[in-house]
């Protein structure tokens, strides 16, 4: 799933339909068997241009590496806190 797939499902996970959330939770069970979902969510933690979705990605990326930190490709592993501390710098709310 793209990054701008993905921003589109967390959009629909702040939905208050009931039924938009479980089919949004379904797709994102199937995003998360991606293996690049966690690098997707982190770009989506610095460029999304809505704070509400740049939160959960936030959410979703600390949820999905608790754990699963060494099952991370390298690469992913090395950018990632470099890609958390500039989305922090650049959040203001």
């Amino acid at each position: 799933m793209a990054a701008p797939d993905l921003e589109r499902l967390l959009a629909a996970l702040l939905e208050p339909d009931s039924a938009v959330l479980r089919q949004a939770t379904t797709r994102l069970r199937e995003a998360f068997a991606d293996p690049q979902t966690p690098a997707r969510l982190g770009l989506l933690l610095s460029a999304a241009p809505q704070p509400q979705i740049r939160q959960l990605a936030a959410v979703l990326l600390r949820r999905r590496l608790l754990g699963k930190w060494r099952g991370l490709d390298s690469n992913l592993r090395l950018r990632l806190p470099a890609l958390v501390a500039e989305a922090l710098e650049r959040e203001t709310e």
